[in-house]
């Protein structure tokens, strides 16, 4: 019974956290545009700089390519707060290779003081393309 009331205060603290932690996707800030599109800039350069350096082998062995949908959050320092997958590529592979990028990249830059007025934590959400010339590329959706 002990171990059942601690697990519940625990739920209930991470409840009351979230509520209280603004998580703000990027493509619907009206405020800091440019902060936001320059931090955006610089994050998808290191994605991709990252995921081209580390292309999955497997899809390149099996010539495997295909677009997915990933949504990640950016805790202010930086660090990765969410990877959810929004849209399948249809390969496991690719879509794991995907998470696995962002996990390889990170930390990112810590988010600026201009966007930090507005958010706890900014979602970045990309379509990423990885195609059969081995080539990580993304774009906003």
């Amino acid at each position: 019974q002990q171990i059942a009331e601690v697990g519940a205060d625990m739920a209930r603290q991470r409840n009351a956290e979230m509520l209280r932690t603004k998580i703000v996707y990027a493509r619907d800030m009206r405020t800091h545009r440019l902060a936001i599109a320059a931090y955006e800039q610089a994050w998808q350069e290191k994605v991709e700089r990252i995921g081209n350096l580390n292309f999955p082998d497997e899809a390149r062995r099996d010539k495997l390519s295909g677009g997915l949908v990933l949504a990640v959050g950016i805790k202010p320092d930086g660090g990765v707060y969410s990877v959810q997958l929004q849209q399948s590529s249809g390969h496991a592979v690719l879509d794991d290779a995907a998470r696995h990028i962002v996990e390889l990249a990170a930390p990112f830059a810590p988010l600026t003081e201009e966007i930090l007025e507005a958010v706890d934590v900014l979602v970045i959400t990309r379509t990423w393309r990885f195609d059969s010339n081995y080539r990580l590329e993304t774009r906003s959706r």
